[in-house]
Order: structure tokens, then C-alpha cells, then sequence
């Protein structure tokens, strides 16, 4: 099996080397958990070579100040890809359509196919060959075909990065797409915090997985560091970020907690039923540790921050001391709208809290890690 994605391809280009075949993939699609009487299907086409992308050259003999961009005496124009659009009905609960790996177009007859997108599913992860893949992502590859039962939120692992697979001697894709079941939970989004509110934020620092971002209310001591892990995985290239990941691997939010202030969270999510469980951080053990970093990985056909259920109560096989050192509750603020509101306790040393939610349609729980620290950040503040 060799990947599509080499280091050193220009995106512009297809992801293949190979001139495809002329020849059609059959596609019957089936969806669980969403229905659509009628789909917009858009098929991508690129060249394979830079010779073979359509160009027009442009001699620029009058300047002026209204012309934006390039000064240059002659430019160039590329069309890098085509888009060729299909309408496809839902028909005895399948969505039955057939895509050219050639450009339909004669005008684009050197162009081939990059990328078959149904709504918000996308097939573009090129292969050579008929790919191997973890059991886990419910595909069944053959030489020509491609089938299963695809859990949509777990494909973000490697080698399909979010993408279906697609390969030249591809003909047939019979597929079920799930949609994700697990329910959502988010407890901070700086995109609520401004500026103009007095919330400052540094800008994300980088590092292989995902990127961290401080943040912190002028009025207030407390600093808020958010880590958020990449759904799927990136392909970095030659060299990947150079930013230090979290020294907890799997936490999302951290809070330098100096004052007896309350922390309060409009911005909060919570998809379901959640359970609140904290426990002292040197209380936790090294199997614990091991277990909260395994829900921030991209696993084949496992969705992002779900463990199973086995899992989830190992994870949480701790003392419940929660209230000892903060507590968490739902309240309405003075508009009547939820948020989450936490209040300082006996908070002398570091403590990890986990919020929970069940999916049991899975056997799985969702998993969302905040860890409180007593004493104040010690690391630049974001102005």
C-alpha cells in the first residue's frame, strides 16, 4: 500500500503521480442517522502534471491605481481544478450515482479525479493501490471495491486523515455512513471572549496534535489555558510545529486559580446527562494518565474523546472528592440562559476534574478533562 500524500507533491497537482483510467466509479450510498430526499454530489478534478493545468497569460500595458495585486508586466492565471456537479435523489433508501475518474469536459479532458464530496462527506484519500485498514474503520477493501458500515466521526487516524479512500482500479463503493452519536461537551470557546469585554488571548502556539492559546480577563487573576487537539490529524510535511504539547496529554482546559473568585462558563455545552468526578492529581494513577491521553488520540473508527465504557470506569475509579476542592453546577445567568458555574473549595493543590457523558447506543462515555491549579501562572500574560 502506498499513500497518496507525499512530502513534496504540490497540492495544486493531483495526488497522484498515474494517469487514471477512463473509467467510472459506481457509488450506493446508504445514511444512518441523517436523510436527504435529494443530495448535491460535487466531484473535483485536477491535473496530474503542471503542464497540463490550464493557464492564460496576461500582458498588463496600462497601470493605474486601480489594479490590485501583481505589478508585474505579464501575470498568469491558473484554473488548478474543475468542478463537475451532480443531483442525485434518494431512491428505494440508497443514493445511487456514478462519477468518471476523467473530467466529463472535453475542455478539461486532462484533468482527473481529486475529490467526490456528499455532503459533508468527503472521498479524497488517494492510494496507489487498494489501501490495508484497520478493522476499526468498518470498511471491507477489495482490489475493485469498497464496502462497510463507516462510523463518520472516527476516520480522522491515520493513513485516511477524515477522507474516504480512493483508488485507480476503484469501480464499486457500497457504503452505510453513520453519523456521530456521542454527545458534545465544551466548557470554554474563546471566540466568546473579547476584547472589547476585557478578555485578552495570546495567539495559538502550535504544536504537533493541536495548539494552546492563554487567556485571561484584565480584572481578574485568573488565566485560563485552553489546549485544543486536532480532530484529525495533519500532514505536517518535512517538519512539523515546534510548540510544546500539553504536559497533560488529554486535558483541554486549565485554570491558574489564585483568588476565591467564581469561574463562571456561558459559553458551555453540555450534550446530554454530564457527571462531574474530581480527585487530587497525585492521587491519579499512571493508567489513569494513560487512559484520558488515549481519548484525545484519533483512533480508526472511534470518535474523538470517547473511551469505552469498560475504560470510562477505570478512568473514573477514583474517590469522589469533588466538592472538596471545587464545585460545578448549572445555573441561569440574568438572561435566563445556561451556563456552567464553578466555586473554589479547598483548593491547595493541583486537582483533575473529568466531566462525562454516556452514550450507551455505543457502550462508550465522552470524556472532557479541566485541570485546577492553585497558585497563579507563572508564564507571560497575554496583553
Amino acid at each position: 500500500m502506498t499513500n497518496s500524500s507525499a512530502e513534496g507533491r504540490d497540492p495544486a497537482l493531483h495526488p497522484l503521480k498515474q494517469e487514471l483510467p477512463r473509467a467510472e466509479i459506481d457509488f450506493r450510498l446508504r445514511t444512518s442517522g441523517f436523510e436527504s430526499a435529494l443530495t448535491l454530489v460535487q466531484c473535483t478534478y485536477r491535473a496530474r502534471r503542471d503542464r497540463d493545468v490550464k493557464s492564460e497569460r496576461h500582458l498588463h500595458l496600462l497601470d493605474g491605481p486601480w489594479r490590485i495585486g501583481s505589478k508585474d508586466l505579464v501575470t498568469v492565471s491558473r484554473e488548478e481544478f474543475h468542478h463537475h456537479r451532480l443531483e442525485v435523489r434518494l431512491e428505494e433508501g440508497e443514493h445511487r450515482f456514478s462519477v468518471p475518474l476523467r473530467d466529463p469536459d472535453p475542455d478539461w479532458a486532462r484533468y482527473q479525479l481529486d475529490e467526490v464530496s456528499f455532503g459533508n462527506v468527503s472521498f479524497s484519500r488517494w492510494f496507489e493501490t487498494a489501501p490495508e485498514l484497520s478493522a476499526g474503520y468498518g470498511l471491507v477493501v477489495e482490489p475493485g471495491a469498497l464496502s462497510g458500515t463507516v462510523p463518520l466521526g472516527g476516520l480522522g487516524a491515520e493513513p485516511l486523515r477524515g477522507a474516504l479512500p480512493l483508488w485507480p482500479e476503484l469501480r464499486t463503493v457500497t457504503l452505510t455512513l453513520r453519523e456521530p452519536t456521542a454527545p458534545e461537551i465544551t466548557v470554554w470557546d474563546g471566540l466568546t471572549r473579547h476584547d472589547w469585554d476585557g478578555w485578552r488571548q495570546s495567539v495559538p502556539e502550535q504544536w504537533k496534535g493541536g495548539d494552546t492559546v492563554v487567556a485571561r480577563h484584565i480584572s481578574s487573576p485568573v488565566v485560563y489555558v485552553r489546549h485544543t487537539y486536532d480532530v484529525v490529524l495533519p500532514g505536517w510535511g518535512a517538519k512539523p510545529p515546534d510548540g510544546i504539547a500539553p504536559a497533560m496529554p488529554g486535558v483541554q482546559l486549565e485554570v491558574y486559580w489564585p483568588d476565591e473568585s467564581v469561574l463562571y462558563f456561558p459559553e458551555v455545552r453540555l450534550g446530554g446527562q454530564v457527571n462531574v468526578t474530581g480527585v487530587p492529581l497525585a492521587r491519579w494513577t499512571d493508567a489513569q494518565r494513560d487512559l484520558l491521553r488515549e481519548a484525545s488520540l484519533r483512533r480508526p473508527g472511534v470518535e474523538p474523546w470517547t473511551l469505552s465504557t469498560r475504560q470510562g470506569e477505570a478512568l473514573l475509579a477514583v474517590p469522589d472528592l469533588a466538592d472538596e476542592a471545587a464545585s460545578f453546577a448549572i445555573e441561569p445567568d440574568s438572561t435566563g440562559a445556561e451556563r456552567l458555574v464553578v466555586w473554589r473549595g479547598a483548593l491547595t493543590e493541583d486537582w483533575i476534574y473529568l466531566l462525562t457523558s454516556g452514550v450507551p447506543e455505543e457502550e462508550r462515555i465522552v470524556v472532557y478533562g479541566v485541570l485546577l491549579h492553585p497558585e497563579p501562572w507563572s508564564g507571560p500574560l497575554p496583553e
